[in-house]
């Protein structure tokens, strides 16, 4: 035998709007969700446009994220967790990396101008012919960093460990500055 199937008006309304409302509660929580990932993952963001230009991802986590030659001018990564990134022919100018773990991460031909590394964590990263007129690397950690060919005399550099950190002889240093004394190696071609 079947149960009854209640269909009086008072049960199938308290039964949609019970419904209605779960439906409501979820799209919410999704669109919430969606937004929040948007806003601090760039591995949800559209990577079709390549325009970061002026935005934020402050404590954001995108390790390994790729954005080679993409428009990121002004963009604030402040805190953000971005290990093992490509930078490469980025125009960074005016970024903010402030307190940021870039270690690994590569910058090969990228437009620093302008930005600002203070207290990031710069391990290892990779620059060749990286533009970096103004950089700010203040207390930035640059120890096992790589510089091939880079144009460092309008960069500061107060306070920044560059212990072990690698650069070749066409690589240029802040006025008065002595790259060996600071724990940098510098490279000079073999000749026989």
């Amino acid at each position: 035998m079947r149960p009854a199937i209640h269909t009086s008006g008072k049960w199938l309304g308290w039964r949609q709007k019970l419904l209605g409302g779960l439906v409501l509660a979820l799209t919410a929580a999704a669109w919430i969700s969606d937004r929040y990932l948007q806003e601090h993952s760039l591995q949800y963001a559209s990577y079709r446009v390549h325009d970061f230009r002026g935005r934020s991802y402050i404590g954001g986590r995108f390790p390994g994220g790729h954005f080679e030659g993409d428009r990121m001018q002004g963009v604030n990564f402040e805190r953000a967790v971005i290990p093992d990134s490509h930078f490469e022919r980025a125009d960074l100018r005016q970024a903010r990396f402030g307190g940021a773990l870039l270690s690994r991460s590569s910058f090969i031909g990228a437009d620093l101008s302008r930005a600002d590394f203070r207290r990031a964590n710069a391990r290892r990263c990779y620059f060749e012919e990286t533009r970096m007129d103004g950089t700010i690397l203040d207390s930035c950690d640059l120890r096992l960093a790589q510089f091939w060919n880079c144009d460092l005399r309008n960069t500061s550099l107060k306070g920044a460990n560059l212990q072990y950190a690698v650069a070749d002889v066409s690589t240029r240093w802040p006025s008065g500055f002595d790259p060996e004394k600071h724990g940098v190696v510098v490279l000079t071609p073999h000749r026989e």
